[in-house]
């Protein structure tokens, strides 16, 4: 059985923590690019080498793009979002020393645990792709407590109707 479907768009709506405060709680944004941040080597030393770093692949392999991952989004339906750059990873950032290299290796906005795979498999069937997330915590040594997730899910949800509502 093959893949005989064609689609306009794909769209991955969720959840994220934002690494400034310049996104409050609840702010809906367009993730631009985005890239694994957590796939590679911990090191000896405890310092972190990404697949690129490791000499595992070019960052210029398609579909990566220095090593990011930058979507084909040829319907521009993400006006009046904030555009970012993200990250993925595979477990929510919780040290401060963790939150501290990876801000510092990669300078992302927000993070999310399933947007990168989401825009490499896009990449690879060469559809339009957009990545909203809205900000449910900001990226700080764990605390629950910090959390607003009903009021991301809320905000996400109505800048989900207002896209939907715009393509017709």
């Amino acid at each position: 059985m093959g893949f005989n479907n064609s689609f306009d768009l794909a769209i991955n709506a969720g959840i994220g923590g934002a690494f400034q405060s310049r996104f409050p709680l609840g702010s809906v944004v367009h993730i631009h690019h985005d890239r694994f941040g957590d796939l590679g080597s911990e090191n000896a030393d405890g310092s972190f080498s990404d697949l690129f770093e490791m000499g595992l692949l070019e960052a210029n392999t398609f579909p990566y793009k220095n090593g990011w991952l930058y979507p084909k989004n040829k319907l521009n339906l993400t006006s009046g979002l904030t555009e970012v750059t993200g990250i993925t990873v595979n477990k929510v950032l919780g040290k401060a020393e963790s939150i501290a290299e990876v801000t510092q290796k990669y300078n992302p906005d927000i993070v999310s645990m399933e947007g990168a795979g989401f825009y490499y498999a896009s990449m690879m069937l060469d559809m339009n792709a957009i990545q909203i997330r809205a900000v449910s915590n900001l990226v700080e040594p764990r605390n629950k407590e910090n959390w607003n997730i009903p009021l991301a899910i809320q905000q996400l949800n109505i800048s989900l109707i207002d896209l939907l509502q715009s393509i017709g």
